[in-house]
């Protein structure tokens, strides 16, 4: 049975079972020094990936990397820095010897397909040699434009249209699917737990955007290496892995502020990072406060919608041995109090807000690596998470305040194996364990007397779900093909005790699996074909919910099955000199969805005022798209980027539109570099008009009669760099458009109040 203590034994047991790699006597070294093409600058922060399966390594301030330990035999090094065209060596090394180098590396403004993911095939690879439509945010993107949060970064990607229910929150759709249908994760853990709710949600708001490495976002697939909810696709949020010194020890510390008019927002941050031959270090401290938003045009304060938000993050890199690498991480995030705007402005509460709203993430990551064929590396984690959500709820002319708590508790083990029986064939296995555990309660009181009466949760308190998964998927390169495959068994297991409702117990299996083609036409130009199967288990939240949401009430459904996708996908990548694009067509049918259809409560239709529902697997629909993006070099100075969006849903089973389809939208930017360090961009961003819209469109507060107007706003923003200091202004909302983004319960912000004393009533 699951939910046991010896689960969290046994995964500890196998990560101590990495510990006896040992190096052979005649092992060597690659060491080597990066510098800029242009002027023969070092180049400290470049990435410097191995292949076959080693240690990762990157350029410290002098510019110097080594790479030790390698037993003889030949190695792709790939360098990789954002700024600078990407470029692959092959260094073959004999028993013992010590390689130097001395590389240079050719600037560039281009980024796309330039870029390194893990995410596609949990292995380093050029975004422009997967066939996967995969998109990298860099440390570099996330400077240069200072996301109020990281949600709020991921519509930089071409594909994912962003929800604000509030402020505080930021639900991504990913090719027309959002919430428990898009999968999260935090350094490769998944953030998706037994709780994450069926459509828009808060949750991604709790991962500091200043602790962030890079963002990857991998759309159309991902169930078969990462499981349940990879639906739409993967969003995989990552921090600075620390580096080792080639020789002594090297600390830096740095800070960050930002400030936004109309005290809008303001932030701190502090950060170091330490190096050493066989340790190092990163972390940091952020401290954030938003004040209400200000809307654009005549909408002005839009009040309550600010909050406070503390993080702290601490990641450490051991060398443990030659063939031993050691990783502990820790990170926490906490908004005390994030209030509910539309719930207050549109929905007759005098009191709406999330309090707290908080998670907590440490994990331990143990990889080996070796010189035999099938295993190359064996890499295992050890995670704990935890989240945490509070809500107060007061009606207007209501003395009953109404309080809730949910607190999901995850215990996380990961196992994977990497190899590498050829120069042209890699293979990745891998198992997972996740075990939950959910505490949930609720109570009212009577603020005119003080009384306080205890009830049933949102969830049965103490309900459990344990998710143990197997995954085998493999690469292989023949001529101008490459080919990827890959299979995964998934058994789900929840459990629930509920005295109102009876007990829940359900136990569904799955298969997810992809087949992949990317296909070289030239040098310049590959074109891809993906096919992939997804799916998405019934959780907790799924199965024993009993509460509001937007328009009734919902009670448990403990009957439910998992729903499943299969995405055929088929598109073209380029890159040249000075330019590179990317176009995607895609199809995703969908079945046995899982949604919200009428119901009864002891024998009634309403529960008070609201109409009652419970979820059922009941439709059956289909998503399909394009996806364009393009970038282009004009001349050395000069660099304009541009995106579009066009996404189609239907369902089927009820002949109507899917819920909250995003519109029509792109966007497109221009830069000018005149040199010394100096940089301006204007961006332009749009969304046309979203008309059609679903009976449960009709029925949200959130979208208006008739559906959401189309819009366009201007951004301008200015950076200098001046040795270490770097300063960047911006206007956003140049000319003060009053905007919502489909489906969200807030305003998009503006410039300015348009007169003294401006607001909603």
């Amino acid at each position: 049975m699951p939910y046991r203590a010896e689960r969290a034994l046994l995964c500890l047991i196998a990560l101590a079972a990495l510990t006896p790699a040992l190096a052979g006597a005649d092992e060597g070294a690659i060491r080597g020094r990066v510098v800029r093409a242009s002027d023969g600058a070092v180049l400290p922060g470049v990435l410097v990936v191995v292949r076959p399966a080693r240690p990762s390594a990157s350029t410290g301030p002098g510019g110097v990397f080594i790479l030790s330990s390698l037993p003889p035999g030949r190695y792709a090094l790939r360098f990789q820095r954002a700024g600078f065209a990407g470029r692959e060596i092959v260094v073959d090394l004999g028993p013992g010897e010590t390689r130097e180098l001395e590389l240079a590396l050719e600037p560039t403004r281009l980024t796309l397909h330039e870029e390194i993911t893990v995410t596609a095939e949990r292995d380093h690879e050029a975004t422009f040699d997967s066939p996967a439509a995969v998109t990298a945010l860099s440390a570099e993107d996330l400077a240069e434009r200072w996301p109020r949060t990281a949600p709020e970064m991921l519509p930089e990607a071409p594909g994912v249209w962003l929800q604000k229910t509030n402020h505080g929150g930021g639900s991504p759709f990913v090719r027309g699917l959002t919430g428990n249908q898009v999968l999260a994760l935090v350094d490769g853990i998944r953030l998706n737990n037994s709780t994450y709710r069926y459509g828009p949600n808060q949750y991604l708001n709790t991962v500091d955007a200043y602790s962030l490495d890079r963002i990857e976002i991998l759309r159309g697939s991902g169930s078969t290496l990462y499981g349940s909810d990879a639906v739409g696709g993967v969003i995989n949020f990552l921090t600075p892995t620390p580096g080792l010194s080639a020789g002594g020890t090297e600390f830096s510390a740095c800070g960050r502020g930002k400030l936004a008019s109309g005290g809008q927002e303001t932030t701190g941050r502090l950060g170091f990072r330490l190096s050493a031959p066989r340790l190092g270090l990163v972390g940091g401290l952020s401290l954030r406060s938003f004040g209400d938003l200000r809307a654009g045009g005549v909408l002005g304060l839009e009040s309550p919608s600010g909050y406070r938000e503390t993080a702290a993050d601490l990641k450490g890199l051991f060398k443990l041995g030659p063939n031993l690498l050691l990783t502990a991480a820790f990170q926490t995030v906490r908004q005390p109090e994030v209030p509910a705007y539309d719930q207050v402005a549109d929905r007759g509460y005098e009191r709406y807000v999330f309090s707290p709203q908080q998670r907590r993430l440490a994990y331990l990551r143990a990889a080996a690596f070796f010189s035999r064929p099938l295993w190359r590396e064996i890499e295992a984690t050890v995670s704990w998470q935890e989240s945490l959500e509070g809500r107060d709820k007061l009606k207007e002319a209501s003395v009953l305040l109404q309080t809730e708590c949910d607190r999901v508790g995850t215990l996380g083990f990961q196992l994977q194996v990497r190899s590498r029986p050829g120069p042209a064939w890699s293979l990745t296995t891998g198992l997972e364990l996740y075990s939950e555990l959910v505490r949930s309660s609720a109570e009212d009181i009577d603020t005119s007397t003080g009384s306080r009466t205890d009830r049933r949760g949102l969830y049965p308190d103490r309900a459990r779900a344990f998710n143990l998964a197997i995954y085998h998927a493999q690469s292989l390169d023949i001529g101008r093909a490459g080919l990827r495959a890959g299979l995964r068994y998934n058994l789900v297991e929840v459990e629930a005790r509920d005295e109102l409702f009876g007990d829940t117990s359900i136990s569904p299996a799955a298969l997810a699996g992809h087949l992949s083609l990317l296909y070289r036409l030239s040098g310049r130009l590959h074109a891809v074909v993906n096919l992939n199967r997804s799916f998405r288990a019934p959780n907790i939240n799924d199965l024993s919910s009993f509460g509001a949401f937007d328009y009734g009430i919902e009670v448990p459904a403990p009957d439910l099955r998992p729903e499943y996708g299969t995405t055929l996908e088929t598109g073209f990548k380029s890159r040249g000199g000075r330019w590179a694009w990317g176009l995607y067509a895609y199809r995703t049918w969908l079945r046995d969805l899982i949604v919200r259809v009428e119901s009864t409560y002891l024998g009634s239709p309403y529960y008070g005022d609201d109409r009652v529902y419970r979820k059922a697997n009941a439709q059956s629909a289909y998503v399909q798209g394009l996806e364009a993006e393009a970038q282009a070099e004009i001349g050395r100075k000069w660099r304009a980027a541009m995106d579009l969006t066009y996404t189609f849903g239907r369902n089927v089973d009820d002949d109507e539109p899917m819920r909250r389809i995003p519109p029509l939208n792109g966007r497109a930017r221009l830069e000018y570099f005149p040199g010394s360090g100096l940089g301006i961009a204007a961006e332009w961003i749009f969304a046309a008009k979203q008309g059609r819209l679903s009976s449960g469109d009709i029925a949200d507060h959130r979208i208006p009669a008739g559906g959401t107007p189309g819009w366009q706003v201007v951004n301008i923003l200015a950076r200098w760099r001046l040795g270490r200091l770097h300063v960047t202004l911006g206007l956003e909302n140049l000319f003060d458009e009053a905007y919502r983004t489909h489906g969200s319960g807030i305003d998009g912000p503006g410039r300015r109040c348009p007169n003294r004393g401006c607001g909603r009533p």
